[in-house]
Parts: structure tokens; C-alpha cells; sequence
């Protein structure tokens, strides 16, 4: 769960009754979260509203920053990201376009 003004992302877990467990903070970071998704490794990638970025995160590394766009030009505000192949497509909510960065699943 992504919580975007509290600067968090947390995971609720559900018991085998199938009721939510309490909720667990997982990371807490000095950007505002808004989007993530998980690869074919567990990691989850972070999109970050502001400033733009996108921070990677595994139980085993911890937080990692990915990308960061200072100038907010080519990752302008980004909200929400999606894997095809190893490519990590991007929406930007301050432009019109979406980001293509290439081969990220081939980096460790």
C-alpha cells in the first residue's frame, strides 16, 4: 500500500481466516510515493511524485535510488510503472509522455 503523504510504503498481510493482519511499514523515504510494481525477483520499483524518481527496494538491499530527475523533463512526476520484458515503462503525470527505460531487470 502506497501512502503518498505520508511518505511510506506499507503491506497489510492477510491470515488464513482472511482477514487483514496489521499493517506493516516497509520503508519509509523523504519523497512522495505514488506507484509501484514488483519484478520477477520480488524487488519493487517506487514511482515517486516529487521530486522525480523511482527507487528500487528488496528485503536483501534495502532502498536503492533507480533514477532521479532533477530537471523533471524526461521523469516528470512519475505515477505508475510497468514491466515488459526488461523494460520499465513509466507514466509521468507532469507531461504528456511516457518514459521507456531499457533493460532494467539486466542490472542486479
Amino acid at each position: 500500500m502506497v501512502e503518498t503523504f505520508g511518505r511510506s510504503v506499507s503491506r497489510i498481510p492477510i491470515l488464513a481466516n482472511g482477514l487483514p493482519g496489521e499493517k506493516e511499514i516497509i520503508i519509509t523515504m523523504d519523497a512522495m510515493p505514488d506507484g509501484v510494481t514488483l519484478d520477477p525477483f520480488g524487488r519493487l520499483y517506487i514511482c515517486c511524485y516529487e521530486p522525480s524518481l523511482i527507487y528500487r527496494w528488496s528485503e536483501h538491499n534495502g532502498l536503492e535510488l533507480l533514477v532521479h530527475d532533477k530537471d523533471a523533463t524526461t521523469l516528470c512526476h512519475p505515477t505508475s510503472c510497468a514491466f515488459r520484458g526488461d523494460d520499465l515503462f513509466v507514466a509521468n503525470l507532469g507531461r504528456w509522455h511516457i518514459t521507456r527505460i531499457a533493460n532494467v531487470l539486466r542490472y542486479p
